[in-house]
């Protein structure tokens, strides 16, 4: 091999994992945003289940007045590829709300007030009202038309979980024997305590579905990896192995190893992004991160681990 075919591929490598860099840099932005949609009724909707299949009004009449739905496909097509859907997750479950020809969802109208949220950010933490007239809870309006919020100031020791932020409000759960949601604003950053929740209070009925959210996320950064080491192969007439994170199941989660750890050193800055982006899937859940050189681990919480928490 001459030497401008050796600097030819070092000099291709190098772009290689320059892109990859960039690739993670790019989106880390954008996935720390999500969709929401909040309906007054949300049973009044065609819904399907994760198998696409209908639910029945027994399941629907679980679904609280505006709770808030993780958006996840705006205009999901179903199996049929051809009805089109609002595909979101709530509780850790998948769900289709069916749109007609026009691409409006179907029974809007008796579902009353419904609207998407765009661009919000994830907070899911619990805060503790400390000082009267330090937040305004502003109850959601039943008339689609009405634009007037019935505000009123929360008082001490009223517990909220921040849910997402869209412009300067949050949205929240009002905790209590009459639980309710609706927006938050926050007038006096003293006034108030974030927290955690104890470990037994956890509510660990959406811990598979963050797990699946790391496996999708593992799954999306291989094809990466692939689809760009085999392009460089080709384009270099190279035959360089194709990193791959591989994953093994434990008893309470997840290990993730890379199968070529030579790459480790050029994949550093890509790997230190996926590490990020878990970090914020990983918020205010009950697992816990941790990683080595070319290798790192999910592990749920346990009793024995809450001095940590």
């Amino acid at each position: 091999m001459d030497i401008d075919t050796r600097a030819k591929k070092v000099k291709g490598f190098a772009l290689l994992t320059a892109f990859i860099f960039f690739c993670f840099f790019s989106t880390v932005a954008a996935q720390n945003t999500a969709d929401y949609f909040i309906a007054q009724d949300p049973a009044a909707f065609e819904i399907l289940n994760r198998y696409q299949q209908k639910i029945d009004p027994a399941a629907k009449s679980t679904f609280r007045q505006f709770t808030p739905w993780k958006i996840i496909d705006e205009n999901a097509l179903l199996s049929d590829q051809y009805t089109k859907s609002l595909h979101a997750e709530l509780r850790g479950r998948s769900y289709f709300f069916i749109k007609n020809e026009q691409e409006e969802l179907l029974n809007s109208a008796p579902a009353g007030y419904h609207q998407i949220f765009y661009n919000c950010t994830p907070v899911n933490d619990t805060i503790i009202v400390m000082r009267n007239r330090a937040v305004i809870f502003k109850r959601i309006p039943i008339d689609e038309k009405d634009n007037n919020f019935k505000s009123s100031y929360l008082e001490q020791n009223i517990h909220v979980i921040r849910l997402f932020k869209y412009n300067k409000d949050y949205f929240v759960e009002r905790l209590g024997a009459d639980p309710e949601y609706g927006w938050l604003r926050i007038l006096n950053e003293k006034g108030i305590e974030e927290k955690k929740i104890e470990l037994s209070q956890q509510l660990f009925d959406n811990s598979e579905f963050i797990l699946e959210q790391i496996r999708e996320k593992i799954n999306r950064v291989n094809v990466l990896y692939s689809q760009l080491f085999t392009y460089m192969n080709t384009s270099l007439g190279q035959k360089k192995e194709i990193p791959q994170w591989e994953m093994q199941e434990t008893e309470n989660g997840i290990i993730f190893s890379l199968s070529e750890p030579q790459f480790s050193e050029n994949l550093k800055n890509s790997t230190s992004y996926l590490l990020s982006d878990l970090q914020l899937i990983l918020k205010s859940s009950p697992f816990t991160l941790s990683s080595g050189r070319d290798s790192f681990e999910i592990n749920k919480l346990t009793e024995n681990s809450i001095d940590g928490f």
